[in-house]
């Protein structure tokens, strides 16, 4: 392994949260050092410890948007990629959540099925476990986020192509070249054992159709699973630098926060704010959570215990000089438009 990053500390998980405070407060923390690995080619956590990942009751990853509902991003190009499988496909989505892509694509008369362990709704289409070779075998694979929590990646989809060699695989995930070009280095998470370009998959497999979504944020290639023959072996990547100034930049922000004595807000109880609570409650006692998505209101974020607070709320109580730092870039101007002139925003990038 050759180091790419310094040691630090992180919530294990990223995507809990808990009815009470003192549950909240004491889960467990991960270690972070991202790495090349030789053998698979890919930015890894060499820290990773599988044993403190837990996809439970308290593991939400649903997303929300102010005011709106929210629109499964994978819709606005899934027909794209229909075009690649038979006329009437089997789709299995690995990772479901709690199964919306598979409604979604079952009113489309698109024959889905999913598979996660943290599935609560009673759905003939959703099993409540891990998809295995074993299970029902499909055209076409979705990974929605789910390979960057996968230990071994491209075992785990030589599985797939060798349960169903006809099969193809729908792969999304965040890209590292958007985490360092925004300096979101609270992206960088424990859970998250993997960073991919959508250039990690071209020098293995046949990239059939690739793209990006959310400004850049994500990307998404539908492959082969079937490895190359005669692989591309890569040299370590150019981001030495990048992943250099990543943490430069974690480092100008926490010790601005020491100094820092007015009251903060973090809009985004996802991941990335997950993270950067957990980062900044050692400095400020006066530290909130908001966030858009319902499911998360009056709950306690892991590690830090901080409370999730509804926008409108917020903005009624919330004192008047509370800065509020957007996890996201691409919500930054949405925050803005409803905050009005209320109370400050901006990017932790910004401080």
């Amino acid at each position: 392994m050759n180091n790419l990053s310094p040691l630090f500390e992180v919530p294990a998980n990223s995507s809990r949260f808990f009815d009470n405070y003192i549950e909240a407060i004491s889960q467990p923390l991960g270690n972070v050092q991202l790495a090349w690995d030789p053998n698979d080619e890919i930015i890894v956590n060499q820290k990773y410890r599988p044993e403190l990942i837990k996809y439970d009751t308290q593991y939400c990853t649903s997303v929300s948007e102010i005011g709106n509902q929210y629109e499964i991003p994978t819709l606005s190009y899934i027909d794209e990629i229909l075009q690649f499988v038979k006329e009437k496909p089997v789709v299995i989505d690995i990772g479901c959540g709690q199964g919306e892509f598979v409604s979604e694509l079952r009113k489309r008369e698109i024959d889905a099925w999913g598979y996660d362990p943290v599935v609560r709704v009673d759905n003939p289409f959703l099993y409540s476990r891990y998809w295995a070779p074993e299970e029902k075998s499909a055209d076409l694979y979705v990974m929605r986020c789910v390979l960057p929590h996968i230990r071994s990646p491209w075992d785990f989809l030589r599985e797939i192509s060798i349960s169903a060699p006809q099969s193809l695989v729908l792969i999304e995930f965040q890209r590292f070249e958007w985490i360092f070009e925004h300096k979101v280095w609270y992206q960088v998470s424990h859970d998250h054992v993997n960073l991919f370009s959508i250039s990690s998959f071209t020098s293995r497999y046949e990239v059939i159709k690739s793209g990006t979504f959310l400004n850049g944020e994500w990307g998404w290639v539908l492959i082969d699973p079937s490895e190359k023959e005669n692989l591309v072996h890569n040299s370590p990547p150019n981001h030495y630098r990048e992943i250099s100034s990543l943490f430069t930049e974690k480092e100008r922000f926490t010790k601005a926060m020491e100094e820092y004595d007015r009251p903060i807000s973090i809009w985004g109880a996802a991941g990335k704010g997950i993270v950067l609570a957990h980062a900044l409650i050692r400095f400020n006692n006066n530290l909130f959570l908001i966030d858009a998505d319902p499911s998360r209101w009056g709950r306690f974020l892991e590690a830090s215990g901080l409370k999730v607070f509804p926008p409108i709320e917020a903005l009624k109580n919330f004192p008047s000089g509370t800065l509020i730092l957007v996890c996201n870039p691409n919500h930054l101007e949405q925050v803005k438009e409803y905050v009005q002139d209320k109370l400050q925003v901006k990017l932790p990038a910004q401080i």
